[in-house]
């Protein structure tokens, strides 16, 4: 998958930087390309007689939920090229559909044998979505997946227009465009009959005939007024939520002549569930709404029952209604009146934007806090039963060998194989009851440092895929651990910079200790100094060849956040937030000298040194990688966007590991 790129020139005028520095023209034959992601978004779930699918980022994942307390994952797909957004299962066979977030043309629909529990097996990809926009004479867009017609046979403004969808043969699969971007929302896929409908948005809703799984074909679409988010089939109807259309009605007598024969108004419809001769539309900030189907083509509004919250999708068992919102579930019971009634309400700190409803169960996804599972078997008193989630805003990333470390506040320590850059594979997991911050590996061992308790935790890893605690020790706020030989020194935050003997877990102890001019963040060690990134305060250096009696040696103020500082060579790079990359001259410690600064848009946070290169982390702007052969001379070789906010990086083996809120990343570079 090719990176995205954003020109420093195009970064500088957005941000109205005015830059006099020595920054070489970009130098031609490296790049960035994205390789593999493990972790993300969770948008969209789907039920199983024994079990559920998760689309976790770009991945699709079986889990046992026979203990809803304590999931377990069976088997995960290879990745797909773009976040997943819905799944509708049919047997054997899971109907996947992803979108890209950054709107590159990718194959959007995706079919999945799932009849082993444990291997889920990819069978075939198209596209989904549409053809390139053409301009129509007397239309603003031809916004149709039929194939690209004659000029001559385009329409005059003055002919009545049309209907460019009874012109597309079945034969025809267009060549197609992307779905669109995926924040907090997401499109839905149903399937019936041995037929997929796949909601697009404002492209409308997509057949697809699934008859043979291994070779799905596009074969109609469905325009609609508003934006297609979710569907929902019932006998010989499609009941699409269409946001500002309303509730859309398509005949899907014949699905390869599919049409809209209905409507009704549904304030922003962003979810639809059928039950009987009802609807029920999760209806944005209209709350819920009730229809009558009797009459399929012709819904007609029973009640409307406003909610404190922002409703994104339904589910519907029996008589209770289920409704997802960004405040929880709400709970609801169409009465006998055709009316809905107040049951009650499961209260959550987060976004639930899809929810499965089976055997008084409500399976709600939040893209932050992952699978989250309810009971409702007494919906006036909802229990809250467990959750699932891989990846919990990551902190940090250590790559050794053939495997990473990622540092999370919600898991802890997670364990991913990489032998293969294009698929990370999960192998391990540790729970450490804490915030954890930053991690350092020394051989068979790694030091993981906890937020909140103060705590550092040692933790054996001589074998990856069963890591176990061996000791933990308090410390101050543990924010950067780097260890040198048998000591591990702490920039622990306000309390300064803290050293450790770390000879045995049985004996570890406290050796020195130094106040610093803030809020320590980051150190490195070398000949004895430590040099400390300390926040709002700049660099200090520090002597530390007897532990015991340190102090300070020089000091070089800088104008951003100094969180992260590397050392190359005779000098350090800084990540200074908002003030950029610094490049200091370190050569004489007592008097440390600020060289050059490259600006890097909005939070640096991480940089990574490895001749001839440095890895530049921007929390909110992306990953850079420059040329430092030269310095203080810098070329920018490229950079690409980070999809949500970034936080961790590694390099090791000519792959960089970058940590974002939504999981872990991998990138190649080279010619």
């Amino acid at each position: 998958m090719r990176a995205s790129r954003i020109s420093l020139s195009s970064l500088g005028s957005a941000f109205g930087w005015v830059l006099v520095l020595l920054i070489q023209p970009a130098a031609q034959g490296q790049s960035l390309e994205e390789r593999g992601h493990w972790g993300g978004r969770q948008q969209v779930a789907a039920l199983l007689e024994d079990g559920v699918l998760v689309g976790n980022g770009n991945h699709l994942v079986r889990l046992d939920v026979t203990d809803p307390s304590a999931p377990l994952m069976l088997s995960e797909s290879v990745g797909l090229p773009g976040l997943i957004s819905g799944i509708a299962v049919d047997g054997d066979y899971a109907y996947v559909t992803c979108l890209d977030e950054f709107s590159r043309p990718i194959k959007g629909f995706h079919v999945f044998q799932i009849n082993d529990p444990h291997r889920l097996e990819l069978l075939a990809s198209i596209n989904t979505g549409q053809v390139p926009l053409m301009a129509i004479p007397g239309r603003e867009l031809l916004r149709n997946a039929a194939p690209i017609l004659d000029q001559d046979s385009w329409p005059s403004t003055t002919q009545p227009q049309p209907n460019w969808q009874e012109m597309l043969p079945v034969e025809i699969q267009p060549e197609i465009m992307p779905l669109g971007r995926a924040i907090s929302t997401n499109y839905h896929v149903s399937s019936a009959n041995g037929f997929a409908y796949v909601c697009t948005g404002e492209f409308g809703v997509q057949v697809i005939d699934v008859h043979v799984p291994s070779a799905p074909r596009w074969i109609a679409r469905v325009d609609t007024p508003g934006i297609a988010r979710a569907s929902a089939p019932q006998g010989l109807y499609l009941y699409v939520a269409d946001h500002s259309g309303g509730l859309q009605v398509v005949d899907i007598s014949d699905p390869r002549r599919a049409r809209r024969v209905g409507s009704v108004s549904a304030g922003n419809a962003w979810g639809v569930a059928v039950e009987g001769d009802y609807a029920v539309v999760a209806a944005g900030g209209v709350g819920a709404m009730l229809f009558d189907l009797t009459n399929p083509a012709k819904p007609v509004q029973r009640d409307i029952l406003g909610l404190s919250a922002w409703a994104y999708d339904v589910a519907v068992e029996g008589s209770l209604v289920t409704v997802a919102t960004n405040g929880g579930l709400t709970l609801l019971e169409i009465n006998p009146a055709s009316e809905l009634d107040w049951r009650g309400q499961w209260e959550y700190f987060g976004e639930l934007i899809d929810v499965q409803l089976a055997e008084s169960v409500a399976w709600a996804s939040d893209p932050v806090g992952g699978l989250q599972m309810v009971n409702l078997i007494e919906p006036e008193h909802p229990q809250w039963l467990g959750s699932w989630r891989t990846s919990d805003m990551p902190q940090n990333v250590v790559v050794q060998g053939d495997y990473a470390y990622i540092v999370s506040p919600g898991h802890g320590l997670e364990v991913l194989e990489i032998r293969d850059p294009d698929q990370p594979r999960h192998v391990a997991g540790l729970d450490v009851g804490g915030w954890g911050y930053d991690l350092k590996v020394r051989g068979a061992d790694a030091f993981l440092s906890r937020l909140g308790t103060d705590t550092v935790m040692w933790i054996d890893i001589s074998e990856p895929t069963t890591p176990t605690i061996l000791a933990q020790f308090p410390t101050g706020e543990a924010y950067g651990l780097f260890i040198a030989g048998n000591l591990l020194f702490v920039a622990a935050g306000w309390d300064g910079l803290e050293v450790y003997q770390i000879d045995d877990p049985g004996s570890v102890h406290q050796v020195g200790h130094v106040a610093l001019r803030g809020r320590a963040r980051a150190v490195v060690v070398r000949d004895g100094l430590a040099f400390v990134a300390v926040e709002y305060s700049g660099v200090q250096i520090i002597d530390v060849h007897a532990p015991q009696m340190m102090s300070e040696v020089g000091w070089l103020e800088t104008a951003g956040q100094a969180y992260d500082l590397t050392l190359a060579d005779s000098s350090l790079l800084v990540a200074d937030g908002h003030n950029g990359l610094l490049l200091v001259d370190a050569q004489q410690p007592a008097a440390p000298r600020l060289m050059q600064t490259f600006p890097t848009g909005a939070n640096t946070v991480k940089v990574h040194y490895h001749y001839p290169y440095a890895s530049v982390l921007d929390s909110e702007t992306g990953l850079y990688l420059l040329d430092v052969s030269r310095m203080p001379g810098w070329v920018l070789l490229d950079l690409t966007p980070t999809r949500v906010y970034a936080l961790g990086l590694d390099v090791a083996d000519g792959v960089i590991y970058i940590t974002e809120s939504d999981g872990l990343r991998l990138f190649t570079f080279g010619n």
